[in-house]
């Protein structure tokens, strides 16, 4: 067994404590790239046949997707959903949602992100309810247009 770099390493504490240092942190580096890369690119999404499904998003002639402009362009109104759901029949099925923020609780009441969906949302997804039903228009009914 040859010990003569452990023993270099002894006589030069500093340099030893550098180069596991730097291994330490690409090492570091290295784990957390993939770890990002892993949930965000290479886990599939968490419903059947993710690549079948698209996200419109409605502009007028001038806009043009720009990253980091996500703004400028809107999700459909409503009514315009409506109209696209009747007239549609190139896309298997359509499904609206929003992102909101409502508040739970009473006393000591907290906001939480949340996620205001259209009747037919996680059927279109292909997600089976856990306990009872999907949503219908019928649940729907007196919300004032929740999605406007």
């Amino acid at each position: 067994m040859n010990t003569v770099p452990i023993r270099s390493l002894t006589r030069r504490p500093s340099l030893s404590l550098t180069i596991v240092l730097m291994l330490t942190l690409a090492i570091g580096a290295n784990t957390a790239i993939y770890s990002v890369a892993k949930a965000v690119i290479l886990t599939p999404l968490p419903f059947p046949d993710p690549d079948r499904v698209v996200h419109i998003f409605k502009g007028s002639d001038q806009d043009r997707y720009q990253p980091g402009r996500e703004n400028s362009l809107i999700s459909v109104r409503g009514g315009s959903f409506q109209d696209w759901r009747e007239q549609c029949h190139s896309l298997e099925s359509m499904a609206a949602a929003r992102l909101s923020q409502s508040i739970l609780g009473g006393e000591h009441a907290i906001v939480v992100d949340s996620l205001l969906a259209a009747d037919g949302f996680f059927a279109t997804l292909g997600v089976r309810p856990e306990l009872g039903r999907y949503f219908d228009s019928q649940d729907y009914a007196g919300t004032h247009g929740l999605l406007c």
